[in-house]
Parts: C-alpha cells; sequence; structure tokens
C-alpha cells in the first residue's frame, strides 16, 4: 500500500474520523462498493481542522486500493436542492484540507455532491470550468449523485 491512510492517521485528529456512511440532515451517500482500507473524516466535528471554518464540506474520504489505485474525495451531502457556487466552496476548502495534509501522495480525486434534488441548469453550471475543483494539480468537475446513492457509482462516472 502507499501509506496514504498512514498520513491520514497522522494529519487529523482521530476524534473527527467516522465509521459507517456519510450521512447528514436527510441525505447520505453509501460506501458499498469501496475499499474496506478507508477513513471517512467528518469535518463538521469540533477537532476537525475546518471545525472553526464556515466554508467547508461535509466529509473527506480516502481510501487505498492495489495498483496505485489510492483516491481521495471531498464530500457535500445536500437534502434539498444545490447552489452551484456554494457547494464548489466547500467542496474546494475541503481538497484544500485534504492537500496540506496528504498532498505529498499520488491519488485519484474527484469532487461529489449527493444531493435530494438538482436542476439541470445546476448540473450544467457545475460542469463550466470555473466551477473546477482543484487538488494540486488535478481539477476536476464535481459529480452529483442521489441522496441515498452508491458513492462508487459517481466515482466510476467521474473517472471515465
Amino acid at each position: 500500500m502507499s501509506g496514504l491512510l498512514d498520513s491520514v492517521r497522522r494529519e487529523f485528529d482521530p476524534r473527527c474520523m467516522v465509521s459507517g456512511q456519510p450521512n447528514k440532515r436527510g441525505c447520505s451517500a453509501s460506501l458499498e462498493g469501496t475499499p474496506q482500507s478507508r477513513i471517512v473524516v467528518d469535518l463538521d466535528k469540533p477537532s476537525s481542522p475546518l471545525s472553526g471554518n464556515k466554508t467547508r464540506c461535509d466529509y473527506l474520504v480516502f481510501a487505498e486500493e492495489s495498483g496505485d489505485k489510492d483516491w481521495f474525495t471531498p464530500l457535500e451531502l445536500k437534502k434539498g436542492g444545490l447552489r452551484p457556487s456554494k457547494v464548489v466552496a466547500q467542496l474546494q476548502a475541503g481538497a484544500d484540507a485534504a492537500f496540506e495534509a496528504v498532498g505529498s501522495h499520488l491519488v485519484n480525486f474527484l469532487p461529489v455532491a449527493a444531493v435530494g434534488r438538482s436542476h439541470r441548469v445546476d448540473r450544467t453550471k457545475l460542469k463550466e470550468p470555473a466551477n473546477m475543483v482543484q487538488f494540486g494539480t488535478q481539477r476536476k468537475t464535481v459529480q452529483v449523485m442521489g441522496c441515498g446513492g452508491k458513492l462508487v457509482d459517481a466515482l466510476k462516472r467521474g473517472n471515465r
């Protein structure tokens, strides 16, 4: 393995690491199908590096897979609709915190927003170059999935 999760354990307070499915305010993301070697960081916990910052995504998900397929996902959960500029700012704050902690590791990166409902115009805005999220030199479009959906499906769509 690459040591990604060891770095995450060193850099993040264990009190902000959670087990189980990411779930906030009636919206969740299923981790079914993701590697068992993973760490989920809840950025709303007081022990998280962004707890005092109002702009942050809900979770950071780190996973190790064999064959240089380690990945990282900043994850925002919205039971209702989404405002593209706000979601991008939240995901970017999470990506920045993760890069500061583990930026030396080469990982596949994809920002994801799970939403209860979304309008086509909002999903289209998220695809504009100005709304991409950056992690180191990687710039990616936010993948939108429905609340309760599988995170692995969004990752597959985003890495085609």
